[in-house]
C-alpha cells in the first residue's frame, strides 16, 4: 500500500527575507510496507513547529550549519525538516507501536519516514492539545497581550516594545536595580539595551538573534567597554547543551 505525500521544499538558498515564491510544494509516493529487518518508522505528521532559526538553515552558508547537527543546511529541492508531533502508522522499531504519538524531527509535509538514530520519542499529551508540544502561538504585541502576561500568566511585569522609543531607558525604568541575567533570543536594539543595563558580573545567554536573521535590519553593537568594566559574561546557548550554563 502506498500514500501520496505532499511536502515543502525551497527552490534555492534564501539569503534574505523569505517570500512565498521561494518555496514549492512537491509530492511523492511512500510505501506503508517496510522491508524485512527495517527499523524505520513511518508517521503521519500532525503539527510542525516553523521556527526562525530555520532561516539560517536555508541560507547558502551560516555558522549554524557548521556547529549544530540540528541546524544542518536545508538544501534546495529536499524536504524541509523541523520539530513536530506525529502519529505512528508503521514501525520497524520495537520502541514504537502503531498509533503511538511521537515528537521529533519530521518534514513540512503529510508523512515522514524516520530513520534509525533520528530524534524521536513517545509523547504523553498530559491533557494538553497536541499543538502545545511544538510551542506557543503569540500574535502581534498589544496592550491586551501585556495584560494577559501580567494577570493570567503571572509575570512580574511586561511592556509592549513597539510603543517604546528608547529601549535602554525602558529597561532602566523596569529594572532600576539593574539586570543580573538576560536570556537573548532577539538581538539588535533589545540586546544592546539589556547589556547597557546589566549589573557587574551579569550573565547573558544568547540563544538566538531573530531580528537579524534576514539581514534586513541593523545588527547588535553593544558597548564593549560596558562588557569589560562590568565583567559581563556572554555565552551562546543551545538547548542540547543546557549543562554548559550550569
Amino acid at each position: 500500500m502506498e500514500v501520496s505525500s505532499r511536502y515543502v521544499v525551497t527552490k534555492a538558498h534564501i539569503d534574505g527575507a523569505p517570500k512565498e515564491s521561494d518555496f514549492e510544494l512537491k509530492s511523492e509516493s511512500i510505501s506503508l510496507l517496510l522491508d524485512s529487518g527495517s527499523n524505520d518508522v513511518i508517521v503521519k505528521n500532525l503539527f510542525v513547529s516553523i521556527d526562525p532559526y530555520q532561516l539560517n538553515r536555508m541560507k547558502s552558508q551560516s555558522s549554524s550549519q557548521i556547529y549544530s547537527t540540528l541546524a544542518a543546511a536545508i538544501n534546495p529541492g529536499e524536504a524541509i525538516d523541523a520539530y513536530g508531533v506525529a502519529k505512528v502508522l508503521v514501525s520497524g522499531n520495537p520502541e514504537f507501536q502503531k498509533d503511538d504519538l511521537v515528537v521529533g524531527f519530521i518534514t513540512w509535509g503529510d508523512y515522514s519516514v524516520i530513520k534509525p538514530g533520528a530524534m524521536l520519542r513517545k509523547l504523553d499529551p498530559m491533557g494538553f492539545p497536541l499543538s502545545h508540544h511544538v510551542g506557543i502561538l503569540v500574535l502581534n504585541w498589544s496592550a491586551k497581550q501585556v495584560q494577559i502576561l501580567k494577570e493570567k500568566l503571572g509575570f512580574d511585569d511586561a511592556f509592549n516594545y513597539k510603543e517604546e522609543s528608547d529601549l535602554k531607558a525602558t529597561l532602566r525604568r523596569y529594572f532600576p536595580d539593574g539586570i543580573d541575567i538576560y536570556f537573548d533570543n532577539v538581538g539588535a536594539e533589545m540586546q544592546e539595551a539589556a547589556i547597557a543595563n546589566m549589573n557587574v558580573f551579569g550573565r547573558v545567554a544568547v540563544c538566538g538573534v531573530i531580528s537579524e536573521y534576514t539581514d534586513s535590519g541593523r545588527k547588535a553593537a553593544p558597548d564593549m567597554i560596558d562588557i569589560v568594566y562590568r565583567r559581563i559574561k556572554i555565552q551562546g546557548f543551545l538547548v542540547r547543551f543546557l549543562e554548559c550554563l550550569c
